[in-house]
């Protein structure tokens, strides 16, 4: 079975982003894949679906947006949401050019969760170089209710 690894990422303003990594066990994957989770949920909640992904020839990255999941510094708060898409940018090229220099031609592919749809499809308009491809699952690109000015900025 294939357990996931814990490891650090650190962004550009010093910020120490945690995550789970999955590697398959002969090393050799068919696509690496980059999942953003929602506003809600993290890294954790999706360790037996990942699992599942990693013994079928997928590398993952998974890493918590800061202050959710394995992040304890500044629970709940980012200071702006491009600062959340500079995080993945950074991810994504780092991944790249490590793949690159290990001359490993497997796909990358970013996909976002529900909120975290947003931020890859941002990413992936902007920064499309960076990706060979997108998933966006179950998407939170347009909200069904119609929140309050108050409600809007607790979100």
């Amino acid at each position: 079975m294939t357990e996931s690894v814990r490891e650090e990422f650190i962004a550009s303003d010093g910020y120490r982003l945690q995550g789970r990594v999955w590697h398959p066990e002969d090393q050799s994957a068919r696509m690496t894949l980059v999942i953003l989770h929602g506003i809600q949920s993290h890294s954790g909640w999706y360790e037996a679906s990942c699992r599942q992904l990693c013994e079928n020839g997928a590398r993952i990255y998974f890493f918590d947006r800061r202050g959710s999941g394995l992040n304890q510094q500044d629970r709940g708060h980012a200071t702006h949401w491009r600062r959340l898409v500079q995080d993945v940018v950074q991810l994504l090229s780092q991944i790249r050019f490590h793949q690159e220099q290990q001359g490993q031609t497997t796909p990358l592919v970013l996909q976002g969760m529900s909120w975290g749809a947003k931020l890859a499809a941002v990413i992936a308009a902007e920064r499309p170089e960076l990706i060979d491809g997108l998933a966006l699952l179950y998407p939170g690109i347009k909200a069904k209710v119609k929140a309050t000015a108050l409600q809007q900025l607790q979100l």
